[in-house]
């Protein structure tokens, strides 16, 4: 028997630790994956903590829609006075936030 289920373009994992709530993103940030990733988000704040961070570590591309939800969690994250932080993912990924002008705007952090 053949699994025709086609794997998830994005995968998400949740770490609650020190107050701070990571969301782990593996795979494929893009317009696919967005509105899955906005709901997943918008279902975290307020449980009980006030520090958000987005690990883009694992991420294996992103594209313009990808961006742009990063942009609007940041803003909604500040909007609902949550700390708000990017941990960087792969080369290409930071890139991408370079060639944006966004390196430096962006909250980036070590994990």
């Amino acid at each position: 028997m053949t699994d025709n289920t086609a794997p998830a373009r994005l995968g998400v994992e949740e770490l609650v630790w020190g107050g701070r709530r990571t969301l782990i993103l593996t795979g494929e940030l893009d317009a696919a994956s967005a509105p899955m990733l906005n709901a997943t988000l918008l279902k975290r704040r307020g449980l009980g903590t006030n520090k958000i961070a987005l690990d883009l570590s694992n991420l294996t591309s992103i594209d313009s829609t990808g961006l742009r939800w990063v942009l609007s969690a940041k803003e909604l994250s500040e909007n609902d006075g949550y700390e708000f932080a990017l941990i960087p993912g792969p080369r290409h990924i930071q890139r991408f936030f370079e060639l944006e002008g966004l390196l430096d705007v962006l909250p980036f952090r070590q994990a």
